[in-house]
């Protein structure tokens, strides 16, 4: 029995993946970012004030979960683009070697 390994596997990178989580994560953050403002606006809509202060009072109450929400969605933001700029200079130098 040899030590040798005669099977390689190829790491593979869903690109469009990468590029559809991408711009998921940005639009929900993005929505995310403009929760107060849309909240202010449906509570002036609304016209009751007691609906308008049960409106303020939810927003208020998940105002800090929403900044923990938007600090983490930031970081797997970055870590995507990371990923793909990564492996973009990976293929990049790969394909140069290939050329030669």
């Amino acid at each position: 029995m040899s030590n040798t390994c005669t099977n390689t596997a190829d790491l593979k990178v869903d690109g469009r993946l990468l590029d559809a989580s991408e711009h998921s994560l940005g639009s929900i953050r993005a929505a995310l970012q403009r929760c107060p403002a849309t909240q202010d606006a449906l509570a002036h809509a609304v016209g009751a004030p007691r609906m308008a202060d049960v409106m303020h009072t939810f927003s208020d109450n998940w105002k800090d979960n929403r900044k923990e929400t938007l600090w983490n969605l930031g970081q797997v933001l970055n870590l995507i683009r990371e990923t793909k700029a990564a492996f973009a200079s990976v293929d990049r130098e790969l394909a140069a070697r290939a050329k030669g």
